[in-house]
């Protein structure tokens, strides 16, 4: 019995013994690894809305801008002042000042009654703040085909109006080629162009290989001349660059070239 009792304790203790081996593989069943699903953030660039704009537009006070022009032309505005290029010129923001274009006497150097020619296109000079400006920048963007925008002025090719930012480091009109006066050169078809000259009455004398700048927009009388004659003149219309002006191979936009052919 005794024997009995023994065998039947040790068959329960290796029973035990295999239900706590079993119980510990259960708890200790390795977890199963699943890799974390990387959803990568959609960056929203933040648009930058200078504060500036919230500003109220200021106009009334005086300002002071430098008038910049090319070689051999001048401004003048309608009060009857000329600028040769690098003048000071006070101002009043939001007023207008209507200019035309000039081109002046190469011998005198001056324009006036009797020197120089005037171009026919009549521009406006708005000159504003930097509120107003960045408004007027903003919107002109809109319409490349219409506007010019530059870093301190802002150009309506159609109403002809300039807003020129009066707060900007280094403010000034610019009165830059292509947007108000283009380069001519004047040559002439033929093999030999010995005593073939181009003058502008009131501009420039009878000049071989002529190269001078002139107001866009503007029809100006050019005169040729053979051995000291006026053989031909044409009322030239001055327009924008015609994509053919060629100087020693080099492409050019900011000269036209224009051809005499004298029989």
């Amino acid at each position: 019995m005794k024997k009995i009792i023994t065998l039947v304790l040790s068959l329960v203790m290796v029973l035990s013994v295999f239900s706590g081996i079993a119980a510990f593989a259960e708890e200790t069943e390795p977890e199963v690894y699943e890799p974390e699903v990387y959803e990568p953030e959609v960056y929203e660039p933040e648009v930058f809305e200078p504060e500036i704009w919230e500003e109220p537009i200021i106009t009334g006070d005086t300002a002071t801008i430098r008038i910049d022009v090319a070689r051999r032309m001048a401004v003048a505005f309608a009060d009857g002042t000329v600028y040769y290029g690098g003048e000071m010129k006070e101002v009043v923001t939001g007023e207008e000042y209507a200019f035309q274009m000039c081109t002046v006497n190469w011998e005198t150097g001056l324009y006036d009654e009797t020197n120089g020619l005037l171009g026919t296109v009549v521009y406006r000079m708005i000159p504003v703040h930097t509120a107003q400006f960045l408004k007027t920048a903003k919107e002109a963007r809109l319409d490349a085909e219409r506007y010019t925008v530059k870093g301190i002025d802002v150009i309506d090719n159609v109403e002809k109006i300039i807003y020129v930012n009066v707060d900007a480091e280094d403010t000034h009109l610019e009165t830059d080629v292509n947007n108000f006066f283009m380069a001519y050169r004047f040559t002439f078809d033929a093999e030999e162009t010995f005593d073939m000259l181009t003058g502008i009455e009131g501009v420039v004398e009878p000049t071989e290989s002529l190269s001078v700048n002139l107001p866009l927009g503007s029809t100006i009388a050019c005169d040729a001349y053979v051995d000291g004659v006026k053989v031909a003149t044409e009322n030239i219309f001055i327009t924008h660059n015609s994509g053919v002006g060629v100087y020693d191979d080099v492409y050019l936009t900011s000269v036209n070239d224009y051809v005499w052919n004298i029989q």
